[in-house]
Parts: structure tokens; sequence; C-alpha cells
């Protein structure tokens, strides 16, 4: 059925309602907190990847402090040995998560530079840098230069609900640790613009644990095979938790992940572009739009069921094609187009009820003046079961006509004429509503009208006669 106009206005304003709903919640970011939570489903949902075979995590964990008894800051030395172990083994790139910025004894320091010396391509973490991005690890930048080694920003910061989801990119003049390691790993990378903002998606590989990894005193002491270090990138870092650097991630659900660990997620993201990204803001606000006129653009034919039906349908259409390009690497607003989906199918059924219950009571008044009260209700509330071939009764039939209306209505004006016949018929009306008759139809100067329907009753042939 097709809405009339003044409906099909109030349908409209519902559409504008919950698109500047939905928009409003896309732009502001109100519910960011909510879209990232449907982002950590949506890895869930894809599962874990493959290991990357171009990486290879070495933890300062549990393990490594049981095997060295040393507590921490480990001697340079120690962790000098380890950068010339994997040098050896053939490492492409050697990511040392660990912070070198102070001075320590001037034998282990010297350790560490020349480890680092003779490795070919090593990145170095940093925290903090200077208005040229310019930090002091190792000393300084002459010495960086002197062996060779370039830093980047390792600060992994969380969002407002505590989760590590993007790397940002903040520190002004420096580059993420994770994209200045996969340079290294790729000459023709080159030194583009880095990118600003809230940072870039972490393609997150899989929850803890999904990348290999492998024990720090393991590869001191020379276990570590040289083909599992052997052209990777070997991220260094803390993993125990008593070191401070373990994380929630959009893939640990109530676990956590180890620094580094997070750090070769981010490197192997920037190896691929950082192919996981939002849609542009004028596609995402399109598609609060789409969703958001489905519910009242249904109603102005179908009824407040299929109405919702449609909502639901579209609704997990939207949630199926999100997931799809999600796995293609193209991140679609969720919260928002379905708060402008919601938004929608409620105001649309609240128009539809209003709707409804202002045709009831206008059939109401117009029905009331030529049947009884009690008749109106019935036939209101059966209104939705109406079917063809009706209902059998027995009832009483009473017909009335104005003998020689015809002759009276030739000899007087129309005006006198229509006077006279609305006062006779409301006279008939209401003696027939009187004995609970109901007027079935008017035939110019007559009248039909039936008693026992179709409200049954007993006595309708006494009400009849008695109403006649």
């Amino acid at each position: 059925m097709t809405r009339s106009r003044p409906i099909r206005r109030m349908l409209a304003l519902v559409a504008c309602a919950a698109a500047a709903t939905g928009g409003l919640i896309e732009i502001s970011g109100v519910a960011r907190d909510l879209e990232n939570d449907t982002v950590d489903a949506r890895f869930a949902v894809r599962g874990d990847r493959a290991a990357p075979d171009d990486l290879l995590v070495v933890a300062i964990d549990d393990v490594t402090f049981e095997d060295l008894g040393e507590q921490w800051p480990f001697p340079r030395r120690l962790h000098a040995r380890v950068i010339d172990r994997l040098r050896i083994a053939g490492a492409r790139v050697i990511a040392y998560d660990v912070q070198f910025t102070e001075a320590t004894t001037v034998e282990d320091d010297n350790a560490l530079i020349e480890a680092i010396g003779r490795a070919p391509r090593v990145a170095l973490a940093a925290t903090e840098f200077n208005e040229f991005g310019e930090s002091l690890v190792l000393g300084g930048v002459e010495n960086q230069r002197a062996v060779g080694a370039q830093v980047g920003d390792a600060t992994v910061r969380v969002d407002r609900a505590g989760v590590v989801r993007k790397i940002p990119f903040a520190a002004p003049g420096a580059e993420p640790f994770s994209v200045v390691a996969a340079r290294l790993g790729d000459s023709t990378r080159g030194d583009g613009p880095t990118p600003r903002g809230d940072g870039r998606w972490i393609d997150f590989v899989g929850g803890a644990g999904s990348i290999r990894t492998v024990s720090f005193s393991r590869v001191l002491a020379g276990e570590v095979p040289a083909s599992a270090i052997r052209g990777r990138t070997v991220v260094v870092g803390a993993a125990a938790p008593s070191l401070q650097d373990v994380h929630p991630t959009s893939t640990t659900d109530d676990g956590l992940m180890a620094g580094p660990e997070v750090q070769a997620n981010a490197i192997h993201a920037a190896m691929r572009g950082f192919p996981l990204e939002d849609v542009p803001g004028p596609v995402a606000l399109l598609l609060v739009v789409v969703l958001s006129v489905v519910g009242p653009l249904v109603a102005r034919w179908r009824g407040t069921l299929v109405t919702a039906a449609a909502g639901v349908a579209v609704g997990a259409a939207y949630a199926v094609v999100a997931q799809i390009a999600f796995v293609q690497g193209m991140i679609v607003p969720i919260v928002g187009p379905v708060a402008g989906l919601l938004v929608g199918l409620v105001g649309a059924a609240l128009v539809h009820d209003t709707a409804r219950s202002f045709d009831r009571e206008r059939m109401r008044d117009a029905f009331r003046r030529f049947v009884p009260e009690a008749i109106v209700d019935s036939v209101l509330e059966d209104a939705d079961g109406a079917r063809l071939g009706g209902r059998q009764h027995d009832v009483t039939a009473v017909f009335v006509d104005l003998r020689g209306f015809t002759t009276f209505s030739e000899t007087r004006t129309p005006k006198e004429v229509i006077v006279v016949l609305n006062g006779y018929l409301e006279a008939m009306t209401e003696a027939v509503l009187a004995h609970g008759g109901t007027v079935t139809s008017y035939l110019g100067d007559g009248l039909l009208a039936v008693f026992g329907a179709p409200i049954p009753s007993d006595d309708h042939a006494v009400r009849a006669v008695v109403g006649a």
C-alpha cells in the first residue's frame, strides 16, 4: 500500500533524522571505542593468519632471566653478543626494541657500539626525541651515524580503551620504529613522507604467539639454528611481564601481547604498506545515509513487520559485507550506519503506528454516524483480519423508502430537497442505531438496515420491528 502524502513526509523526516544521527556519531567519534570493538570482532572472525616466514622475535622472557641469572637491565655486552650471533646467522634486519640512551660502563658501551657497527642493518628503538627528531640513543646522532644504525620511535600507544590497535605517527621528525625496520629490509621503499594523524592500523597476524618466538638466552647460547634466523627481520625486546612491556591488542581478547611481538606485527604491516585502512570519510557518510533510509523507504509500502524484517536482513547483509571488506584490507564503519538503520526503523514504526491510530480514529468518527459504538469497535478490531467471504449470521433486514419522493423532488429546489432528505435520513439512522441496527447503505431516498450483524443477537427480529 502507498502511504498518504503527510505520512510520506513524516517518513522522509525520519530518514533525515536517522542519517543525521548516524552521521553525527561517525563524524564526532563519540562511539570510537565501540567501533574499535567491532574491529576486534572482525579480527576474531577472520582468525589467525599463517605466521610470516620473514619475521622472528627474540624475547627477553622469563626463561631468559632463569637461564642468565641476571638483573635488568642486562650488561650491554650481552646485547652485543646477541647482535653478533644474529649477524653471523644471516639476519636480514636486526630491530632492537631496547632503548640504549644512558651510558653504562665504557667496556660494555663500546662492545655494544662495535657489534652494531659490524651488523649491516640495525634499527634501534627510542621513545624521546628533540624537535629535530633526534634521540640520545648510543650517545647521540654522531655515534648512530658512525655505526650506520637508524633510530625509530618505538612508542606503543594505547587508545582510550587501553588497547594497542595502531602505530602512532606522533614524534616530530621521527619515523616509527616499525617503518624504519621495514625500510631497512626493503631498499625499494625509499625515504617517502611519513604519514601523520592518529596512526595506521596494525594488521595483526593473530593473537600472542602467532609470530615465531625464541628466547634471548637461547640465541646468546647459540642454540637457535641459523636457518631460523637467516634472511629474516629479527625483533629483539622485552617480553617478561615483570618488564611491563606487555599490552592488550585487537587479537588478544583478555590476554596480553609482548612489546617485541607488537612491533613485529607492526613491521609486518609496514612491509606491506599498512594494508588495513579506514574507508574515506565521504564513503563512510554515504553508507550511513544508505542504511538510514532503509526503514522509512520500506515503510512507505509495507507494514511494521515487513519493515523490521527488511531492516534485520539489511543489517545482517551489511555485517557480511563489512567482514568481506575487512578481509580485503578495508575497514568500513559499523556503529554509525547501524545506528542510522535502527533510528530509521524505530522512527518508521512510530510513524506507522501513529498513522494507524489516526486512521482508526477517523474511521471511528465516520462509522459511528451509521452504526452503534460497539459495532464500530468490533469492526476496527477485526480490520487487519478482513477477508473475502465474510461471516454468516441470521439477521433481519429492514428496507425504508419515501413514498412520492420523486414527485416531491420535481416541485422543489435542490436545496429544499437536500434539507428534507438530510433530516429524514438523520431521523431514520438514529432510530436504527437506537435499537442496535446497522445502516449498510443509503439508496437515494431509501436505506437498508441490518439487525443481528456484525454483532450477533438473538432478538434481532424484535429489534428490527421496534426500530421500524
